[in-house]
């Protein structure tokens, strides 16, 4: 009877513990504003939060059907063992006495499919290992740090595969560049004081074969320039504050390739214009009340050749024009077309 008690009090314990929290959430599954159950339908996206002492599971729903799930347990507030489930994949990982990734496993359809090793070295992440699905190992990341422990190279040794490095500079403290790629093949990144990425240069077997520079105002890039050393070929791009593309102009050798120009209202791309040796083309744009695309036109050299309709969720229709009448109609759901329409009597 004793023991009865001690099950049932056990039992009531954990009832009395468990909570569920529902939010109104996003795809990425944050939690946005908390909302009462019987509010579940009136969102897209709502996240479900379940807290059972050392346990919890978040379980993301879209449109009411599970979209994610995280489920975590703790041991007085350290992890012992997270599990995320997503599509036809469910990814298991395994920490260690001092909360630190020990093992991640991936499996598909129920099948593992790679597995990961982390070792550490003190604190800090000092090697990973990968393996397929039947233990062969893939590849090895190797880490080196300075006397500070500031990380300087990643090394991955693969069994079917050219060795490759990630290597980082420092001055004062800041980083200065960045590399990915073997020995003399890959790309390199370039920062300025501040941490800004402000060049990307790409090389081949010792060669500089394109570089791309950005030109940044409160950290935030206004123009670009893209060259590319091998085909003469150059790209400006130009941003707006806010890092709304305005303008860009391809060229080669000097010659005009493309060149594009966009226009904004209230923050909405209304027209965009491009031109091309031969060819002027314009696209219009007309929003709904709630700011989303309701139509697009397509004009080539000053004539209307096509209108897109949006009808609903993935679904619109396109009606094609000559000599500026539309004669065809045609009709898409889901990015297939289901019907198309004849508008003009032959």
């Amino acid at each position: 009877m004793k023991s009865l008690l001690l099950v049932i009090l056990f039992n009531l314990s954990l009832f009395v513990c468990s909570q569920e929290i529902y939010y109104r959430s996003n795809e990425l599954g944050m939690t946005l504003e908390t909302i009462e159950e019987y509010r579940i339908d009136e969102f897209p996206y709502v996240l479900l939060v379940i807290k059972e002492g050392e346990r919890e599971t978040r379980v993301l729903t879209k449109d009411g059907v599970e979209y994610k799930r995280w489920e975590l347990e703790t041991d007085r507030g350290r992890p012992l063992r997270k599990r995320v489930v997503e599509s036809d994949e469910d990814t298991v990982t395994l920490y260690n006495y001092a909360g630190r990734v020990e093992e991640e496993r991936t499996y598909r359809e129920g099948n593992l499919i790679e597995k990961k090793e982390f070792s550490y070295s003190g604190n800090l992440l000092s090697e990973a290992r990968v393996y397929d699905g039947e233990g062969h190992i893939l590849y090895r990341d190797i880490y080196y740090r300075d006397r500070d422990g500031r990380l300087m190279r990643i090394v991955r040794k693969g069994v079917e595969q050219e060795r490759q490095v990630s290597a980082y500079s420092f001055w004062e403290g800041n980083i200065l560049e960045e590399w990915h790629g073997s020995n003399n093949s890959g790309l390199l990144f370039r920062f300025n004081e501040r941490g800004d990425v402000i060049a990307k240069e790409r090389w081949v077997e010792g060669e500089l074969q394109e570089r791309e520079e950005f030109f940044l105002r409160d950290d935030k890039p206004i123009r670009t320039v893209k060259d590319n050393y091998k085909t003469g070929r150059k790209t400006v791009t130009t941003f707006t504050p806010d890092g709304d593309m305005t303008g860009l102009i391809t060229t080669e050798k000097g010659r005009l390739i493309e060149e594009v120009e966009f226009i904004y209202r209230n923050g909405l791309l209304k027209e965009k214009r491009r031109r091309v040796p031969g060819m002027r083309e314009t696209w219009r744009y007309e929003y709904d009340q709630d700011d989303e695309l309701a139509i697009e036109e397509y004009w080539a050299d000053n004539t209307l050749r096509k209108v897109i309709v949006y009808t609903g969720e993935n679904s619109y229709y396109e009606e094609l024009y000559r000599g500026g009448s539309a004669f065809l109609r045609i009709y898409y759901k889901d990015e297939q077309k289901v019907k198309e329409e004849f508008l003009l009597e032959e």
